[in-house]
């Protein structure tokens, strides 16, 4: 089965499974090799090994994930009734073990999310749950568990003018008091149709129905790795509200809300915990953190995505240049 590479938050990864994203790379050496093993059932058990990760409905009835460290310091990450994405020691190789039941779509969700992050945590890189744009050459990261509106807000700057960094998964690199983005997944997974947001364009943009059910858009792309991040927002839906109210959060109420979203619930791992829980403290740091109660839709009022940026200090007038300058 022939392979594709692609560059996502900082890593290359040549993969068997089709991840459908823009930012592919050639002839490069590449850090991860995903393929795809022979096809089996997924056993109803765990792994014997080390857990570190699980989620499971509170009776025990359902079992969705776990992640398993195994006596040979291999890994598996099991998905029921999905497939086995068993990882080597290193974490340079993942071949995935399809249920014959499975839809190999739901495999594609999760080697270009879901799986990245286990291999980010476990190299210990820091991490948010959070799509990001770039707006004239800074980053505007919108952090919040699933469901919460961050793909909906990147892709209602991107209809204004800005550019996509990363939808879901954001790498960050820490430096003395900046904390850097890198590029990441460029389509925009978004849980309600996209049929109005992708009319917003002007422009056609690429769009597919995803094995989750979604509506993802392929939108116009950031080229700038390392952006600076200039702020952090939680969004808040707000179907009754008509106008949006941002509040700057202090630096131990951000630290605290920025930890309830981690980018893999249900991780167990003290030592990745501790880690990732000190990360947050240095990026409170480096760039302020705000909630903002949106008025949401669709349809979305005019002037929203300006309206945002003017109140966490990026400064909207840039967000024609985010797309001139830094996409493709």
């Amino acid at each position: 089965m022939s392979s594709r590479a692609y560059r996502l938050y900082g890593l290359t990864i040549a993969s068997e499974l089709p991840l459908h994203q823009d930012r592919v790379v050639d002839d490069a050496v590449p850090d991860v090799v995903l393929s795809v093993g022979e096809s089996r059932p997924v056993p109803a058990d765990e792994a014997l090994g080390v857990r570190l990760a699980d989620v499971s409905e509170d009776d025990g009835s359902t079992r969705y994930f776990t992640f398993t460290r195994c006596a040979d310091g291999s890994y598996l990450l099991r998905y029921y009734r999905i497939g086995d994405f068993a990882v080597s020691a290193d974490l340079s190789r993942v071949v995935l073990h399809l249920d014959p039941d499975a839809d190999p779509g739901f495999a594609s969700v999760l080697a270009t999310g879901s799986v990245p992050s286990f291999l980010l945590l476990a190299n210990g890189f820091p991490l948010l749950h959070a799509s990001a744009v770039d707006v004239g050459g800074s980053a505007v990261a919108f952090v919040g568990y699933a469901g919460m509106g961050k793909s909906t807000m990147a892709t209602v700057m991107c209809a204004a003018g800005a550019a996509i960094v990363t939808d879901d998964v954001l790498r960050l690199e820490l430096s003395g008091d900046e904390a850097r983005c890198y590029l990441g997944a460029n389509e925009t997974r978004l849980r309600k149709s996209a049929a109005d947001l992708a009319a917003a364009f002007g422009t056609e943009v690429g769009a597919r129905r995803t094995s989750d059910e979604r509506d993802a858009l392929r939108l116009p792309a950031s080229c700038n790795e390392l952006l600076p991040l200039r702020a952090i927002v939680v969004p808040q839906p707000d179907r009754d509200s008509r106008v949006v109210d941002v509040q700057r959060l202090g630096k131990v109420e951000a630290l605290l809300m920025l930890s309830r979203f981690p980018r893999i619930v249900g991780w167990e791992d003290p030592d990745a915990l501790a880690e990732q829980f000190g990360f947050l403290a240095q990026i409170v740091e480096t760039a302020p953190v705000f909630v903002a109660r949106v008025p949401w839709g669709p349809p979305f009022p005019a002037g929203l995505a300006a309206q945002i940026l003017d109140a966490v200090g990026v400064p909207s007038a840039v967000l024609a240049q985010g797309r001139s300058a830094g996409s493709r």
